[in-house]
């Protein structure tokens, strides 16, 4: 439910202070929003079926699973997300 909500949320938070940093709408701003949704949703989906293994395999509540699958997936999680982001940077 926290994903789904933060993700609308979010990219309209976005889309009302972008003029406000003098960003326009176009073409390289909105596949930088694609692009920053794929990953979000990815990585959420990683996290979640990770908590979801541990709670039934490990039968922890669902806190406890979540804070170890959690653990469990943040360095896999974050090196493949800058491994995504690192052709960017350049841009």
């Amino acid at each position: 439910i926290f994903v789904a909500m933060s993700v609308p949320l979010s990219m309209c938070i976005a889309f009302l202070v972008l003029p406000s940093f003098g960003f326009t709408l176009n073409m390289i701003v909105l596949f930088a929003f694609l692009l920053g949704l794929g990953i979000v949703v990815d990585d959420a989906i990683v996290v979640i079926e990770n908590t979801h293994r541990i709670y039934h395999d490990e039968h922890l509540d669902i806190v406890t699973a979540a804070k170890k699958a959690a653990g469990e997936v943040f360095l896999p999680v974050l090196s493949g997300t800058a491994t995504t982001l690192a052709p960017f940077f350049p841009l």
